[in-house]
Formats: C-alpha cells, sequence, structure tokens
C-alpha cells in the first residue's frame, strides 16, 4: 500500500479517534475551564466587594448594599459580623435576616476567619439549592468582619452544558471536512514526507551520519533544512552538556567538606560523597526527601528554616550522633531563574573535630597553668604578709622566707620558661630533639620537689619500684 493510501486512511481512522478524543477532552476542559472562570470572577469580585463594604461609612444601609451588590454581580451577598451574626443577606428580607442561623461554623466563614479568605460547595440550609461560597475577610474595624458571595451551581452546570454541545459539534464536523481537503495535498506532499521520515527515524535509532537531501524552498523544504541544522546544533549542544556533567561531577567529588543542594520542593539535587559519609548515607540520596537522607533534626530544621524564610545560615554547629564528629554548616540561598520564585539552598559541611578537640586542650591547659601559677603566688601573698606583720625582725623566719620565695621564684622562672618552649615549638621556632631518660631519677626529683613544696603539709610520699 502506497504511502499516500496509508496517510488517507491513517487520517480517517486518526479523524475518527481525534473526534471522540476531541469531544470527550473538550468537553472536560470546557466544564472544568467554566467552572475555573467562574471561580476566578467569584475571588476577584469578592475581594473588590469586601473592600466596597470596608470604605463604607458607619451607620450605612447593610440590606440595601448587599440587596446591590447582588443585583450587579449576580450573586447571593451576605455580610457578617465578626461572631458569625448575619447582618444582612441579599436574598432574605431584614426581618428573615434576623431569624438566620449564626454562620460562624460555615466552611468559608471559618476559614475566611482564620486564613483572609475560604470557599466551600454545598447546598444551601436556607435556600435549598447547591452554592459556590467564597467568604473573604474584611480588612476594617466596622460592623462588617465577613463578606461571603454564593454563586449557584445551577447556574454554572448550565453554561458548561451548553458549551460541550459546541465543542462536540465542532469535533466531528471539523475532522470529516479536513480529510477530504487533505487528500488532495497528500497525493503531492507524501513522497518528500516519506523520505523526511526516513531520515528522521534513521537518524533516532542513532545513525548520525545520514544527510537529508534539501529540496525546495516551501515549508517541507524548509523543514528538511531545519532539521538538518538542529541535528548539528543538538549534536554540538548534546557534547557540551556531557563536558560540563563531567566538570560537575569532578569538582563536587572532588570537594572535601559536605556539599548538599536541595530545592524548594525539599529533595536532594546533589550530594557528595563527602556528605554522605558524613550522615552515613548508604544510598543514593539524589531526588530523594531531605528527611529521607538526613534524620539530624537540627539540619533537617535549619534547612526548611532557610527555605522558607530566606535568611542564611553561617556557623551552625552540627554534631554526628553515630560518628561523634562536629560539622559546622553553611548555607547559601540560589535562585537559578531571577523572577520564577523557585529557589535552591547550598549547604555545606566543615569537619571541625579537631579544632573542637584543640579547643578542649587549649582550655584545660590554660587551667592547669592557671592552678599551677596559684600556689607560688599564694605562697608570696603569705611571706609578705608574715613579714609585714613583723616577721621581717626575726632573722631566723625571715631567712626561712626569703628561702620560700627564691625556691617558689625558681619554680615561677621554670613554669614561665616552659611555658615560653610550648609557644616556641607551636609556631616552629625550636624542635624536638629524642632522648632517653632515667624513670627512677625523674620519679625521685618529682617526690623531692613534692617534699619541698608542702613541707608542712604532714603528707608522705613514698616511692616503690
Amino acid at each position: 500500500m502506497k504511502v499516500r493510501h496509508q496517510l488517507i486512511l491513517t487520517l480517517i481512522l486518526a479523524s475518527l479517534l481525534t473526534s471522540i478524543l476531541i469531544a470527550v477532552g473538550s468537553s472536560h476542559l470546557l466544564r472544568t475551564d467554566v467552572r475555573d472562570r467562574y471561580v476566578e470572577r467569584i475571588r476577584s469580585e469578592s475581594g473588590l466587594l469586601a473592600w466596597w463594604i470596608g470604605e463604607a461609612p458607619d451607620g450605612a444601609d447593610l440590606q440595601a448594599a448587599a440587596v446591590a451588590s447582588a443585583a450587579r454581580l449576580g450573586y447571593r451577598v451576605t455580610l457578617l459580623d465578626a461572631d458569625g451574626v448575619v447582618l444582612a443577606d441579599s436574598s432574605r428580607t431584614p426581618d428573615g435576616v434576623a431569624s438566620m442561623d449564626n454562620h460562624a461554623r460555615r466552611p468559608e466563614v471559618a476559614e475566611a476567619m482564620r486564613a483572609g479568605a475560604g470557599e466551600s460547595e454545598r447546598r444551601s440550609a436556607t435556600t435549598g439549592e447547591r452554592y459556590y461560597y467564597r467568604g473573604v475577610r474584611v480588612e476594617d474595624n466596622g460592623p462588617v468582619a465577613i463578606v461571603r458571595v454564593a454563586l449557584p451551581v445551577l447556574l454554572i452546570e448550565r453554561s458548561q452544558v451548553r458549551l460541550t454541545r459546541l465543542a462536540i459539534l465542532g469535533s466531528l464536523l471539523v475532522p470529516g471536512l479536513l480529510v477530504v481537503i487533505a487528500y488532495a495535498v497528500v497525493r503531492r506532499l507524501s513522497r518528500r514526507i516519506e523520505t523526511i521520515a526516513d531520515v528522521a527515524e534513521r537518524t533516532a535509532a542513532g545513525n548520525m551520519s545520514l544527510e537529508l537531501e534539501q529540496h525546495g524552498t516551501d515549508e517541507i523544504g524548509r523543514l528538511a533544512a531545519s532539521l538538518h541544522r538542529m541535528k548539528r546544533n543538538l549534536l554540538a549542544r548534546v557534547r557540551e552538556v556531557e563536558d560540563e556533567q563531567r566538570l560537575l561531577v569532578s569538582i563536587v567529588s572532588g570537594i572535601q567538606e559536605g556539599l548538599l543542594l536541595i530545592g524548594d520542593d525539599r529533595r536532594v539535587r546533589i550530594a557528595n560523597s563527602s556528605l554522605r559519609d558524613i550522615f552515613q548515607v548508604t544510598f543514593d540520596p539524589t531526588g530523594r526527601l531531605l528527611t529521607e537522607v538526613i534524620r539530624i533534626p537540627a539540619v533537617v530544621h535549619g534547612l526548611e528554616a532557610v527555605l522558607a524564610g530566606g535568611d542564611e545560615i553561617r556557623e551552625t554547629v552540627v554534631r554526628a550522633p553515630d560518628t561523634g564528629r562536629s560539622f559546622e554548616m553553611h548555607t547559601t540561598i540560589l535562585e537559578p531563574e531571577k523572577g520564577s520564585g523557585r529557589r535552591w539552598v547550598l549547604a555545606l559541611f566543615f569537619d571541625i573535630t579537631r579544632l573542637e578537640a584543640l579547643e578542649n586542650v587549649r582550655q584545660e591547659f590554660v587551667a592547669n597553668v592557671s592552678h599551677e601559677l596559684r600556689t607560688p603566688l599564694t605562697s608570696f601573698r603569705a611571706v609578705v604578709e608574715n613579714l609585714i606583720e613583723g616577721a621581717v625582725d626575726d632573722l631566723e623566719h625571715r631567712d626561712r622566707f626569703l628561702d620560700v620565695v627564691r625556691r617558689q621564684t625558681a619554680y615561677m622562672e621554670a613554669l614561665v620558661d616552659d611555658l615560653t618552649d610550648l609557644s616556641r615549638i607551636e609556631t616552629g621556632a625550636i624542635g624536638l630533639h629524642r632522648e632517653s631518660i632515667d624513670l627512677l631519677d625523674l620519679s625521685l626529683d618529682v617526690v623531692r620537689r613534692v617534699e619541698e613544696r608542702f613541707p608542712d603539709s604532714g603528707v608522705r610520699v613514698e616511692t616503690d619500684f
């Protein structure tokens, strides 16, 4: 069977199927579109009505305002106070308004009181008809707190039925006329189209070496030329994207810090191997929810706060309970497309476990040095006080006190020298030289110094080797 016959047969079958699909699809779309347009209209006009009511002067006739608004807009209009009491209703008389139930528990009213606006669809207990309701809070301190408008659902359904009938009729007539017109065109264009289709299919199958013959300057000729250029540009672009992807993967993999990129949908876009090690992630986290990848509440809450509020986080310490390691989290907000409203968050986790350990050592060292300095200083103070109180004239005690000062001064001098050596070692000014020592002599020297330092303490130190 020739291509033209196949095309015509396919077109006929496609037309029939298209007619059915168009009829069903357009019916659904039109029904949805009609409803959406009504809803959009209600939303805009109800907001305007709420503003107008809020601007009304004190003492205005609310019932007259509700009736006038309903006549212009074609809705049922109800005005409520902050407690849900009906102040005016376009479908009731003033006497009937007074007998209406409290509307505070109506879904649309309750939602409007809470969030500023609310919607619902239900049957009215007052009129017995189904309505689409929308309530809007009035941002004013007047008597009216909520403006509610109601559109009969029957009105929407009538518009939907009318447009659906027109759509079905059009979907049946247009394809039939199209088949008749297309037959004459297909006979002339079928051969060139078959050629283009053949090259396109073989190219799609992976054969990129084929060149598409370009005949004519009409649409099909320009199509062939465009396909040829598109194929070359696409191949060049694919190579560029592959190179960029490989470069990005290499950069991310080479970063020693943990790197995490999440979108505003709370799903992970990028996570390098360092981050997987930090949070003990054994699976590929790409595309997973943040809470599936990270189980530390502090990290999840911090990233959620950045996504919600837009404030970047700096120097937030996070501790991994499984490994005992500490990390400093830094976040940056990314907006790939300005004005799109989309927001991504890039988080970096710096390992500060060693820095914390060094800080702890430093604090312990300072505490020890302070303790060591406090003892000789206390001795100095006691000696000075005794000398001031009269011991300076007692030769026997004065010599002993001066000997204490000499020994404590030598001890402080040795301590200062040790601190200086430690500082020089830390800066690299001097090097360390290992040598063998006699532990027995060292231990005896320590015992001797303790006895000399605390001669009157009553404490006896013994060694056993």
